[in-house]
C-alpha cells in the first residue's frame, strides 16, 4: 500500500513541476514572442504537409508515367 501512495506522489510531483515550467514558459511571453513561436510551428508544418504531399504527387506521376511507357511499347 505504501508503494502505491509513494508512486502516486511521485506522480503528482512530476506532473507538478512539468506544468509549472511550462506555465511559467507560456505566461512568461509577450504576445509578440507567442505570435513568433506559433508562426514558425504553423510554417514547419506547412512545409512537412508541403513535402509529405508532394512526395504522393511524385509517385503517382511515375506509376502514370511507368503505365504510359508500357502502353506505348506493347507491340514488341
Amino acid at each position: 500500500m505504501q508503494d502505491k501512495t509513494d508512486a502516486a506522489i511521485i506522480t503528482a510531483g512530476k506532473l507538478s513541476a512539468y506544468g509549472g515550467g511550462a506555465s511559467a514558459f507560456f505566461f512568461g511571453m509577450t504576445a509578440s514572442e507567442f505570435a513568433a513561436i506559433v508562426g514558425a510551428v504553423v510554417a514547419v508544418t506547412g512545409l512537412a504537409e508541403q513535402w509529405w504531399f508532394n512526395r504522393r504527387r511524385d509517385k503517382r506521376e511515375h506509376a502514370e508515367h511507368e503505365m504510359r511507357m508500357r502502353s506505348y511499347g506493347g507491340t514488341d
